[in-house]
């Protein structure tokens, strides 16, 4: 299903299912205490050459409560910024980095003490990924701009000090998450969602204390690449 979109991406920071290259299992167990996987804003690997123009999830185990999937318009987000700051943001790079989640001392890295037990198997890179893309992007497929991607992930603006970046990056971010432009999306078994990573961000959501849930993942590539 996923290659009818275009080319399957690889997850160098998950270890696959057996038997395939491109597919990873999102998965959280009963009794688990780590935090939840991919809680914040982001777009999915916005840190590489090419970012995924897509991920696909499929439902396998999923929660009598809680897990849903937050969804939040970045086409719309960049309409509603004040005409000022839509002025500064515009023409502006951002530096997308593994560093501050995949890398050494990261958020995901096994040796922190809050990583013990996780039962999804992710894995440090086998480098620091680190690539320049426009902040605000314009799609290739409907023409619209929108901002891409956010805190985490993003390093810094090319040409600006790092204060100063992060001041407007925070501004920015206030924008592209409130409640008129998130949609929250209910998981129920067998179910497969699909999302484009140049239009949207995307967060779990926890609330199923108790209850396993399991899922799995393809990230998808312009089929030119």
């Amino acid at each position: 299903f996923s290659t009818c979109f275009g080319q399957l991406g690889t997850d160098p920071w998950f270890v696959p299912i057996e038997g395939s290259d491109h597919i990873a299992e999102v998965r959280r167990d009963a009794d688990e205490t780590t935090p939840v996987f991919a809680d914040a804003w982001h777009s999915d690997w916005s840190f590489l050459e090419v970012p995924p123009i897509a991920t696909c999830l499929y439902g396998i185990e999923i929660p009598p409560v809680g897990g849903d999937t937050l969804f939040a318009d970045q086409h719309l987000a960049y309409q509603r910024l004040p005409d000022g700051l839509r002025g500064r943001v515009d023409g502006l790079t951002a530096t997308h980095s593994t560093r501050a989640i995949y890398g050494t001392g990261g958020i995901y890295d096994a040796d922190n003490e809050q990583e013990q037990g996780r039962s999804m198997q992710i894995v440090q890179g086998p480098a620091t990924y680190e690539f320049d893309h426009p902040l605000v992007r314009r799609h290739e497929g409907n023409g619209h701009k929108a901002l891409f991607s956010t805190l985490g992930y993003i390093q810094g603006i090319v040409g600006m000090e790092r204060d100063e970046a992060f001041e407007l990056l925070l501004e920015v971010h206030r924008h592209q998450t409130t409640d008129d432009v998130v949609y929250r999306h209910p998981w129920e078994p067998n179910m497969v969602v699909i999302w484009d990573n140049r239009s949207v961000l995307h967060r779990a959501t926890g609330g199923y204390e108790g209850h396993a849930r399991r899922l799995r993942r393809t990230t998808i590539l312009p089929a030119t690449h």
